[in-house]
């Protein structure tokens, strides 16, 4: 899975798929693994004007990640590294675009944050959208279109629509998934 920003590459995440259907994909983040992104605050590079610095990092935390087909959103589950459930973490973004080694998509900058108990939710980094705007790299008709994707992201998960109709929370992976590895070819754009 690559987040692309123009014609870079700016984070690249090897997953494990644990459903692909026809009504949403979903992967798997296993802990240890080795993935490319830019060491500095992630949000803040796509305002750089200088390079970027792809490097290796590893993630601790797993992570369930559900895509959406045609959507502007993805849901991640999110667990501490002893598996406590943190809570919902819902990326604006681009659906999904499939490409010979995996997927793309383009990140919005604002993001929606839902507790464990699905009490509500709130925004995060709406300083990253307004900031988008004034820079022109979206209009504000984009910036609201990007806020109704959260609107509808939020509803998605609070109202318990599938596959939230049913308890995420505790869902283990196969033991015997392992780290998975980028694969030759992960930088190249076509």
């Amino acid at each position: 899975m690559r987040e692309i920003w123009g014609d870079r590459v700016l984070a690249a995440r090897p997953l494990r798929v644990v459903h692909d259907g026809e009504d949403h994909r979903s992967f798997f983040f296993v802990p240890g693994t080795a993935w490319k992104n830019d060491p500095r605050d992630h949000g803040e590079v796509r305002f750089l004007d200088g390079p970027w610095e792809l490097e290796d990092l590893v993630r601790e935390r797993p992570v369930l990640s559900f895509e959406f087909p045609g959507r502007a959103y993805a849901v991640l589950l999110t667990w501490s590294p002893t598996w406590t459930f943190e809570g919902y973490y819902v990326n604006l973004q681009t659906p999904l675009r499939p490409w010979a080694l995996g997927f793309d998509y383009v990140d919005h900058f604002l993001d929606v944050l839902i507790p464990p108990d699905r009490g509500g939710f709130a925004w995060k980094d709406e300083d990253e959208l307004a900031e988008a705007v004034v820079r022109g790299f979206v209009t504000p008709d984009e910036a609201r279109e990007i806020r109704l994707a959260g609107e509808r992201a939020a509803a998605h998960v609070l109202g318990g629509e599938p596959p939230f109709d049913r308890d995420r929370t505790s869902w283990r992976p196969d033991p015997s998934w392992t780290p998975p590895a980028l694969p030759e070819g992960w930088d190249l754009l076509e």
